[in-house]
């Protein structure tokens, strides 16, 4: 797959995420570029609760298998240092299906 057709998917993941939050009450403010290390900032409208989140297209291996990401350390740092809570956000670019493990 070219460089340029991963970024197009990247960007409907995080389009598609970004409307999922939008739906459950979330405010959503979207980075500027392409390669931040916080794609999202998501703030419960209700509770104030904020995230920080890493948006990822969800990827299954040839045997049908999810391949799992994980933070990078500068993203674990950042949420360190903030007290800012980190997850990672899965988007089927296929489907429109969003999935937020540790979202509450």
């Amino acid at each position: 797959m070219s460089n340029f057709k991963e970024h197009v998917r990247g960007a409907i993941a995080s389009n598609v995420i970004a409307n999922y939050l939008m739906s459950k009450g979330y405010e959503v403010i979207k980075e500027g570029t392409s390669q931040g290390l916080v794609d999202i900032v998501a703030i419960n409208t209700k509770t104030g609760k904020t995230y920080f989140v890493d948006c990822k297209c969800l990827s299954r291996r040839a045997n049908g298998t999810r391949v799992n990401r994980v933070l990078k350390q500068a993203q674990k740092d950042l949420s360190s240092a903030s007290g800012i809570d980190f997850i990672l956000a899965y988007a089927d670019t296929d489907t429109n299906e969003v999935e937020i493990p540790k979202l509450t």
